[in-house]
């Protein structure tokens, strides 16, 4: 069976191009990257400043299952927003993931002629601390395989120490440049048009909601009213729990 490799783009798809470069994993037959359509712009650049380099050295692509595979957007068909802001209540139920990312590779690596007869390997960059994100894949002729749990272990931690032990600079985390699971120094470190496109998202997201209660900052303040340096702290570099953004 063919080896996919699902890249995140984030500290431990990082390391596990790294393990690949060093002969330590199996280099794997594709490697493709989910197209979301709001990944920061601070993902991509760092890929082709700092982990090209190493796919091109291991004659490695990186595939780009592009957005409009999706059949939703910000909205669900019923009109339910996919994204888990925050309310008054609590958090909304995620859907982004599965829909923008495990969905669009499926169908991407369907239009390549894998399925039933032609089954594969999908390799996801879960550490070894994380060993409760892992799950079977919704397509039966797809296996998921956890190489940071059992090809070579490592911690979410191990993995930021072998990103920056190789002398790679330090990534930002990788996501959507609106989610809400970000830290404040995310935020932060967000590009301006970055910024002032969520923001936008945010006042939409909120027209269009009955009560008018979605809120991207856990502080349920609106965006263009948050001050992310008040709550400044070392960032929590894997902030995303739902376990389908691949890292």
């Amino acid at each position: 069976m063919d080896l996919i490799f699902s890249y995140g783009g984030g500290w431990q798809s990082i390391a596990i191009t790294l393990l690949i470069d060093q002969g330590k994993l199996r280099k794997p037959n594709r490697v493709i990257f989910a197209d979301t359509g709001y990944e920061k712009e601070t993902t991509m650049k760092y890929f082709y400043e700092n982990v090209k380099p190493i796919f091109d050295r291991n004659k490695l692509e990186l595939e780009i299952a592009p957005h409009d595979l999706a059949t939703v957007d910000l909205y669900a068909k019923n009109g339910q927003f996919l994204v888990p802001a925050f309310t008054s209540g609590g958090l909304l139920r995620k859907f982004c993931s599965k829909e923008w990312k495990t969905r669009v590779i499926n169908r991407y690596l369907r239009k390549q002629g894998y399925g039933i007869k032609y089954p594969i390997i999908n390799w996801m960059g879960f550490s070894k601390d994380e060993f409760s994100r892992m799950k079977e894949n919704e397509a039966n002729w797809i296996k998921n395989e956890f190489p940071l749990i059992y090809d070579y272990p490592l911690t979410k931690i191990e993995c930021r120490n072998l990103v920056i032990d190789s002398g790679l600079p330090s990534p930002f985390h990788s996501s959507c440049f609106f989610c809400p699971f970000q830290s404040d120094e995310e935020w932060l470190n967000l590009t301006l048009d970055d910024l002032h496109k969520a923001i936008k998202i945010e006042i939409e997201a909120r027209e269009n909601d009955p009560r008018k209660d979605l809120f991207f900052h856990k502080s349920r303040k609106h965006l263009n009213e948050v001050n992310f340096n008040e709550n400044r702290k070392e960032p929590d570099l894997f902030t995303c729990n739902e376990g389908s953004c691949f890292t």
